[in-house]
């Protein structure tokens, strides 16, 4: 058979299912990896339900073609008919307004809608960043240079706005990150829009980029065998902004290379107590009771680990060893 109207010629049906399964091969090996969401994924395949769909209506006569083509035809007509009638009402429109005459004109906004934020705005916007840690979550804040975060449809992850649950999980996640209040400041919050603007403070971001280069120095000090050295940038880092739980891990984790182990307990303890500290503190705080033999400890800091969602150190089997 041969198929013109997609322009192109089909004349054996096993080469059109050949070249569909290497397709569908391909497709599904790059995005089990990297997938796409909803109805999105399907979007590459349409124009082999098109094919398919017009090699079955061809099959089944010429009457039943020109009925289901007009039958589409309807619907599209009525579709965009209706569409024209019903103007689309801006998003947000009192976000965006807020934006245009109060904050700064030359500020930069994270959004997880830069293009619509740019749009509707004329403000300078970046995506907002995705990672399960505060501190990388700060670090791509300052590398994309970000003054501000928006979050629309706010969820409820952030409590003390009551808005209702919505978005991914890391998505969830970068909303519990700015009730940091020592990293953000909210400047402006609608409750009938559910959207919510932070700030991020001058003075944290100061002392966190000093904080953060002084530590990388640490590591680059450690990579080449200077344990000394690393230990003092360390100690500096931490000095200068104490409240990184990723330096202060890096510091307990020196520690315990060099068998420090109260140092690395009280270094831990104290990230501990910190805002909302992250659940690696506990896991290595766990791995440091168990070498100083305080197994009872060592399990409660596993099971806490656990509970705020680490999985990376096995930390289950090794409940289960201590039971």
């Amino acid at each position: 058979m041969l198929f013109r109207s997609y322009g192109m010629a089909i004349t054996n049906k096993r080469e059109s299912d050949g070249i569909f399964k290497i397709f569908l091969f391909l497709y599904a090996a790059v995005h089990i990896t990297h997938s796409s969401r909803s109805l999105r994924f399907l979007v590459p395949f349409m124009p082999y339900f098109s094919l398919y769909l017009a090699n079955a209506l061809e099959k089944a006569g010429r009457k039943i073609l020109y009925s289901v083509a007009l039958i589409l035809l309807i619907i599209y007509v009525t579709t965009d008919i209706r569409m024209s009638k019903t103007p689309i009402k801006p998003m947000s429109p009192e976000t965006y307004a807020y934006i245009r005459k109060k904050l700064p004109p030359n500020a930069v906004f994270a959004s997880c809608y830069p293009s619509d934020f740019i749009f509707n705005t004329g403000r300078k916007a970046v995506g907002r960043p995705v990672s399960s840690s505060a501190d990388l979550f700060f670090v791509r804040l300052l590398q994309q240079h970000a003054d501000y975060i928006v979050l629309f449809n706010s969820s409820k992850s952030i409590i003390k706005y009551d808005f209702r649950t919505f978005g991914t999980v890391m998505r969830k996640l970068s909303q519990k990150f700015v009730l940091d209040e020592r990293r953000y400041e909210p400047v402006y919050v609608n409750r009938r829009e559910r959207n919510v603007i932070f700030k991020i403070r001058d003075d944290f971001r100061k002392t966190f980029e000093k904080a953060w280069d002084t530590a990388s120095a640490a590591n680059e000090k450690l990579k080449s065998g200077d344990i000394e050295g690393a230990e003092n940038f360390f100690l500096e880092s931490v000095r200068i902004n104490p409240h990184i739980p990723t330096i202060a891990n890096n510091l307990a984790l020196l520690y315990m290379m060099k068998g420090r182990y109260v140092q690395a307990e009280k270094i831990l303890v104290s990230a501990a107590l910190d805002t909302n500290p992250p659940p690696f503190i506990y896991a290595t705080l766990g791995e440091v009771y168990k070498k100083e033999g305080k197994l009872k400890k060592a399990l409660e800091a596993y099971r806490t680990a656990l509970k705020k969602g680490v999985d990376c150190y096995n930390l289950k089997a090794r409940s289960d060893e201590r039971r």
